[in-house]
């Protein structure tokens, strides 16, 4: 139930920010909607504990990821034109093990990971802890993973 609740609230607030109406028919649309994606995807969405989003220290984590993020995408946006331009490229599909605990951080390194250019991954493995990646440029001394990983361990806190 805590869940479904955590996740009401968070999709109720996303749609008055994306609507911009406070309105009575937006806001009853809101709920509504709110509520049905809530039931379907609530178990599935956020964290283990729903209160571990409202930890001050879990945000600023997520705030710190998200510039780690940033930087990893304009790094990787200069290497694969660079990549495209020259091309010299060295696709590999390659086997990453996380060592993510929970859910939600491993979702979290591979969307991560998928969003760099360059890098897409494929599947996750049936251990649900190996992450198939498609990379553009393959060597063996490289983890794509790494710097994702190590922020994605402090998310939650």
């Amino acid at each position: 139930m805590h869940k479904f609740s955590v996740s009401f609230i968070l999709l109720f607030i996303g749609w008055i920010m994306f609507t911009g109406s406070l309105c009575r028919m937006e806001l009853l649309a809101g709920i509504t909607v709110s509520v049905i994606i809530a039931w379907i995807c609530g178990k599935f969405m956020f964290f283990e504990s729903p209160y571990q989003f409202f930890n001050p220290k879990s945000i600023i984590n997520f705030i710190i990821y998200l510039f780690v993020l940033l930087y990893a995408e304009i790094k990787s946006h200069i290497d694969t034109a660079s990549r495209i331009i020259t091309g010299n490229i060295n696709p590999a599909i390659i086997k990453i093990t996380t060592h993510q605990a929970t859910d939600f951080t491993k979702t979290l390194v591979a969307n991560s990971i998928t969003l760099t250019p360059g890098t897409l991954t494929v599947k996750i493995g049936k251990n649900h802890k190996d992450l198939y990646i498609h990379c553009l440029d393959y060597s063996p001394d490289k983890n794509i993973s790494e710097l994702f990983e190590k922020h994605a361990k402090r998310v939650i806190a």
